[in-house]
């Protein structure tokens, strides 16, 4: 087993910015990570950072709300936002 931070840190290399228009796709980083096991799925929501990108194609119905999800899982961490 690697260690936490390690994995974390290579988790983070994967991803890019994600796109929230209509539902985050599943085959994307950090939602992809978190569909593997329970411990990755840790990693993935203990990291702010890796919900710090978001690229906005199209807001939808549910755009409000998956962008508050997003932004809640950022917590404090500066949010890189793309039109």
């Amino acid at each position: 087993r690697l260690p936490i931070e390690l994995s974390s840190l290579i988790f983070k290399k994967c991803i890019a910015p994600v796109s929230i228009d209509a539902r985050p796709k599943a085959s994307e980083a950090p939602m992809l990570l978190m569909q593997i096991c329970h411990s990755w799925t840790r990693i993935a929501l203990a990291n702010p950072s890796f919900w710090a990108n978001i690229h906005v194609a199209n807001a939808s119905e549910e755009f409000s709300s998956l962008l508050e999800i997003w932004l809640d899982r950022a917590q404090r961490v500066p949010v890189n936002i793309s039109l």
